[in-house]
C-alpha cells in the first residue's frame, strides 16, 4: 500500500507522517532517532499495528507501507 507522506512538522526534515485516503484511521510515522543513526517507524490505527527500526528513511517508509498493506489485507478477510 502506497502511503502519502508529509512532514509531521514543517520545520523538521527528519519526521514524517503517512496516510492513505481509503483508510482514514490508519497513520504511519517515521523519524530519525535522537542519536541520528537509525530511523524509527510505527503504524497504528486505534491500536499499534507494527513498529521497528531501519537504517534509512526509505527503508523505514517501505517497512511502514508493508505493515500497512498487511493490516489492510487482514482487515478485508
Amino acid at each position: 500500500m502506497k502511503l502519502t507522506w508529509r512532514r509531521t512538522w514543517p520545520h523538521k526534515l527528519t519526521d514524517g507522517t503517512g496516510t492513505h485516503p481509503a483508510h482514514p484511521t490508519l497513520c504511519a510515522r517515521v523519524y530519525l532517532e535522537p542519536d541520528g543513526r537509525r530511523w524509527f517507524w510505527v503504524v497504528n490505527e486505534t491500536r499499534l499495528i507494527a513498529q521497528g527500526l531501519a537504517n534509512t528513511k526509505e527503508d523505514a517508509k517501505a517497512s511502514a507501507e508493508t505493515a500497512a498493506s498487511q493490516w489492510a489485507e487482514m482487515k478485508q478477510q
